[in-house]
Formats: C-alpha cells, sequence, structure tokens
C-alpha cells in the first residue's frame, strides 16, 4: 500500500472505511494525533508549541467530527479548541508557560521531557472532542463541570499513556 493510500485509510478519508467501527476510527485517530502532536512537541523553540499543536489538534478534531457524522472546517475546530481550553481553565497557559520554559533551562533537550505532558494534553483534547461531537449529534450540550471533570481525568489518563509511550519508544531504542 502506498503511503499516499495509507494516510487515505488511517487520516484523512478513515471515516468512510466499513471494514472498522465508529469507535476504532476515532481511536486510530486519537493515537495518531497524540503521537504528531508528542514528536512536533521535540522541536526546540520555546512557546512555538502553541502555534503549531493547536492547529495539528484542530485538524484531528474534524477528522473526529467527520467521523461521528458532523461538518466542521479547521477554523471552527480551532475556534472550538479555543474555547474548550478557556472553560477548561488558564491551567492549559500555565502548561504551555511550563513547557517553554523548561525549553529555555533544558537548552534543546526540553522537548523530549515534554512528550507525555502533550500527548497526554492532546489526549484529553481529542477524548473530549469525541464526547462533544456525539452530544452536538444528539443535540445535547456539554455542561462547564462535565467538561472540567472530563478534562481531568483524560488528562491524566494521557499522561500516564505519554509516559508509557516514551518508555517504550526509549526500551525499542536500546534493546
Amino acid at each position: 500500500m502506498s503511503i499516499k493510500q495509507t494516510l487515505r485509510n488511517n487520516i484523512t478519508q478513515i471515516e468512510n472505511r466499513e471494514d472498522i467501527t465508529e469507535n476504532q476510527k476515532i481511536a486510530r485517530i486519537r493515537t495518531i494525533a497524540c503521537a504528531t502532536c508528542a514528536g512536533m512537541a521535540i522541536q526546540p523553540l520555546p512557546f512555538a508549541d502553541i502555534f503549531i499543536l493547536t492547529p495539528t489538534q484542530a485538524y484531528f478534531a474534524t477528522r473526529i467530527a467527520a467521523i461521528r457524522g458532523i461538518e466542521i472546517s479547521e477554523s471552527s475546530a480551532a475556534d472550538w479548541i479555543k474555547e474548550l481550553l478557556g472553560i477548561v481553565g488558564l491551567g492549559i497557559l500555565a502548561q504551555n508557560i511550563g513547557i517553554a520554559a523548561w525549553k529555555v533551562v533544558a537548552m534543546g533537550f526540553g522537548g523530549w521531557f515534554t512528550v507525555p505532558l502533550v500527548y497526554g494534553l492532546t489526549y484529553a483534547i481529542m477524548k473530549i472532542c469525541d464526547v462533544y461531537f456525539q452530544k452536538k449529534k444528539l443535540g445535547q450540550e456539554m455542561r462547564p463541570q462535565e467538561l472540567r471533570r472530563m478534562w481531568k481525568a483524560e488528562l491524566k489518563k494521557g499522561k500516564e499513556l505519554g509516559k508509557e509511550n516514551a518508555k517504550s519508544t526509549v526500551s525499542n531504542k536500546n534493546p
């Protein structure tokens, strides 16, 4: 299978696949989004993460929306993610400042240490996007308190998954 076909089957046209369930499609998109954003976090430039990660997360949110049968543009997905982050609170801003500060202190190596955090943030965003789009399809809304509760739980789970994935990547490179 060509690279173009692989991308089409697993990202850009995944909603059209009939050989896997919606939940399997969402899980694939979430995993690819987390890995992609975590990989981008390695870049050493402080404060660049938010300008790189938010559009990437917005794109993957559009894929989740498409799988759930909701039409949404990348710009409206980016707006929704910004709204989500506003509801969740200034914790995201503080974490982005922390990532940037760590990159400054670690002089270029800080990106490697931010992988679990960025993986976790992306995981939580993708999980909440999925619930949001499922509710939107049913004509329901997410209450802010429900969103905050879910955010904390999914961020914690995502960070743990990010740490596990980072460890397995390192151990696979060092047999």
